[in-house]
This record gives C-alpha cells, structure tokens and sequence, in this order.
C-alpha cells in the first residue's frame, strides 16, 4: 500500500484526541472489532508508549497527522515509526504538523545521509533514531559507542569516513579501532579531530600491549634501554593516562625522576630500596620490617630514595641512626610517623606535616620541639626521653589543645609544669612515670594504636614487642582501668 501523509479536517478533534491523549499516537484500525492499539512499545530512551483503546478514526473529524496507517495527534512527543514504510520527504511534512515530537524512533528507516542531514537541519529539536552505515556495517544514531575491532581491512580512507560519519551520531562516546593495523599518527589524528570522542586503539610499546585511551599503562619487567625515549614519544597518543608503571625496566632512579617532574599530569611509578627493603614510589606506606608484605632484598639502602615516595601516608624509620628528615618535605599527606631512637636533633621539618595523626619520636636528641605547634591534626605523641629543655617542652604542649594522648616520661618537665599541663590540658591523657617504658600504660591499648598499625599492614604488639591479639572495646576498657583507675 503506497505510503502517505494526510492532514484530517477538525469538525470533531476532541473525539479522537481523548482516545488519543496518553500516547499521543496510535494505530489505525480496519475493522469494527478492531478497538484496541497493539501492545506498547518502548522509546528507544526506555519509557514505554501505554496502548489505550481508540475508536476507528474518522477521517472527516480528526485533526491528527496519517503516517503509514498510524495517527498522530498535533501534541505527541514521541513518533514509534519502527517497522513503519515512511519516506523521508513524508516524515519532513508530517513533522510540520507536529511542533512538540522531540524523539521519532525509525530503527527500519532507510534513508540517505543527505536525507538524515536534511531532517536534521529542519528539526533540530528532535533526536532522530536510524540506522546510519559505516564502512559496511550498521549501527543507530543514539549508539554511544561504535566497534570496528579487528577489521584488518581498513585504511586511512576508511578513517575519512568514520571521521564524517560521526556527526551522524548524537552522543558518540568511542570508536573502537583495537586489533586494527593502522598508523598511529594516521588514528591520533582522527582522535584529535573528534575531541568529545574516545578513539581506541592498540599497539606495541617496549613489547607490551597497551591502549590509547588507558588511564594507567604497567611496563614492569620490560627492558627499557632507551631512558624511556620511545615512550615519551608515544605519551601524544595518551589522552587520558595518569599513571605509568615501569618496576624493574632497568631505568636509574634519577632518569625515572625526570620523567616524574617533567609531566606534571602524569604520575611515574618504579621500585625503589629503602634500608633492606624495596617499594613502589606510589606506596603508601613503609616499615622495612617483613611482616608488613614489603619486598625483601640482599642491597643495603639508606633513606635518601624516600624523596621519591610522595604519597607516603604511614613512614616508620625507627633505628634507623639518622639525623635528615628533609625528605619529610615532599610528603603532604603523611598521618602516622615513627622516627624513634634516631639521631634527630632539629624536628622543624614536622612543622609542615599539617594532616599528622600519630606521631613516635622517644629516645631522640631533639632540643626545640616547638614546630609542633603546627601539627593541628595531631592525636597522639610520644616524646619520652628526649633531651629538649623542660621549658621548651611545656611551652609547647600547653599551646597543642587538640592532642588526645600524650606520653612524656623522662622528659625535663618539672613536677610543677606536669601539673600545670594536666589542667591546660583537660581532655588529654598525659603519661608521665618515671623511669617507665616509652611505649608503657596503655600506649599499645586504643583503637588509635590499632589504626596506625593496620596503616603499616603490622600485628599489634604488647610493651615487649610480642603479637597480640586485638582488644575489642570491653578489653579496652579493662586495660584501661588497671593503669589510669578509671
């Protein structure tokens, strides 16, 4: 039957567009039994188009648009023509007719790309869903995504059509080109010509797939003999990549480094020795011990590759018999720090440690601990036995309200400073015995000690460094009670 668009007089509209107004479209009817539209179909957004009995249209009392055996009133928002034989030319006159369609499903519709482009020109308020072909293959308009994986017969032409075809689509995401053997710099071209596009696809590097669009490419235990020249050359090609991961490619330290500051957006990531340990310079925590998971090695390292471990959260570097914190400068986010039994005799470096929770410097030659005034977020502090003025350690505590712990036996306060510190710092439990261990009392009994230890992924320890098992909140409190009576 041919296909045509008819407009209805309206001597009797209100009939009809009763019938009519859930959907605002329905399904033409042949016979008197015939009273119902079929069953609802979905819009191509997901909501459903309800079916409503309608009455036989009458052609002399409806005011609605005839597409292909199926009417339209004047206020439908949403035209289901799937299935339906429409021209392009008779979409284009209906739609003069329909001022509020803003969807028109057409999943069956076959028209060219100068008839799509004409429709869209003259209506660009609707989202038209088509088919649109390319190089062979088909997808629809509202596609997010169009795959060409694996085509191994595609050229440079064949990405001048995918370029111009991709107008075509509303809301296009990615173009997947993996597995095709293409040019890079001919495929980075077509990616920087669609800059709300993700154009995907792979090659070699230093022998490792990788993917254009990878946020994070690993090339660990690739030999890497060039400094990392090759992969600079292909960082153009990594519009969206923040890390890259080169463990063991035999790359110096200082090499990997310059790589590092000189791509800003770009996190750089290799291993790293530390005292008899080795670490990723993205870890987030370490103690060289080996129950925390850390790589062993044979090489004695000193601290200095610590200046590479920026985004340290938890540091213990207790023993260690040093005296340079200066690598404390480039960890912002460091919260727990153990520096006990070193040779730290200038701490001013804590001072710009501002997101510090716990902190463990006993048994050190500190002499002016007043940086730590600048540790605002700082909880708990064990500072026992160092060899700062009882002054200057008063001075400084009274003036650090926020703390929640504090143990300070053997320090150089006098009985009446004690005193004094005790009342300025009311809610502050204050350990001070001497002659008593620097981790005595409960110092290893809170749910503060429990968390620093799961930071260095440690067992909890008693006062002579024995595993224990963790204390839930009752066994807390009894510990509590045996040392501090209440």
């Amino acid at each position: 039957m041919k296909t045509h668009v008819r407009i209805l007089p309206a001597l009797a509209a209100a009939v009809l567009l009763i019938a009519l107004t859930a959907s605002g479209c329905a399904e033409a009817s042949s016979g008197p039994e015939a009273s119902a539209a079929p069953a609802a179909e979905a819009g191509f957004s997901g909501e459903a188009i309800p079916a409503e009995d309608t009455p036989e249209p009458n052609p002399a009392a409806s005011p609605a648009v005839f597409l292909d055996g199926f009417y339209c009133a004047p206020s439908a928002m949403f035209l289901p023509l799937s299935g339906r034989a429409v021209t392009a030319e008779e979409l284009s006159g209906a739609l003069k007719q329909l001022p509020e369609v803003r969807r028109a499903e057409l999943r069956d519709a076959r028209f060219t790309s100068e008839e799509r482009a004409r429709l869209r020109a003259e209506r660009p308020d609707i989202v038209f869903q088509w088919p649109v072909e390319v190089l062979g293959q088909t997808f629809l308009s509202t596609d997010t995504t169009i795959s060409f994986a694996g085509r191994g017969d595609l050229d440079e032409g064949s990405l001048r059509e995918i370029r111009e075809a991709a107008a075509e689509f509303y809301d296009l995401r990615t173009i997947d080109l993996t597995g095709c053997s293409l040019e890079n710099d001919a495929l980075h071209e077509l990616d920087a010509a669609l800059p709300d596009t993700d154009v995907r696809w792979t090659f070699d590097l230093y022998g490792a797939a990788v993917c254009s669009t990878d946020r994070e490419i690993d090339l660990s235990g690739r030999k890497v003999k060039d400094k990392g020249a090759a992969l600079e050359e292909a960082l153009p090609l990594f519009p969206n990549l923040e890390k890259v991961v080169m463990c063991d490619c035999g790359v110096a330290d200082r090499d990997m480094d310059a790589l590092n500051q000189k791509y800003e957006d770009i996190r750089f990531v290799w291993m790293v020795d530390i005292q008899w340990a080795a670490i990723r310079t993205d870890a987030e925590f370490f103690t060289p011990y080996r129950a925390s998971g850390v790589t062993q090695t044979h090489r004695r390292a000193g601290l200095k590759n610590l200046w590479y471990c920026t985004d340290l959260v938890a540091l213990d570097i207790g023993h260690s018999h040093t005296s340079d914190l200066g690598f404390l400068t480039v960890m912002p986010h460091l919260k727990y720090l153990i520096i006990v039994e070193n040779y730290v005799t200038d701490p001013s470096l804590l001072g710009g440690l501002t997101e510090l929770k716990w902190l463990e410097m006993f048994q050190c030659s500190i002499r002016d601990i007043s940086p730590l005034v600048n540790c605002t977020a700082l909880e708990d502090l064990n500072i026992c036995y160092i060899t700062a003025p009882g002054d200057n350690v008063y001075e400084t505590l009274r003036q650090m309200t926020w703390l929640k712990r504090l143990w300070c036996s053997g320090t150089r306060m006098s009985k009446a400073q004690l005193t004094s510190l005790k009342e300025e710092l009311p809610d502050c439990e204050i350990w001070c015995v001497r002659g008593d261990e620097s981790t005595g009392s409960t110092w290893r009994y809170s749910e503060s000690y429990y968390e620093m230890r799961d930071a260095f992924h440690m067992y909890y320890m008693d006062i002579m460094g024995n595993p224990v098992r963790r204390l839930d909140e009752e066994g807390l409190a009894r510990m509590h009670k045996k040392f501090w009576k209440y």
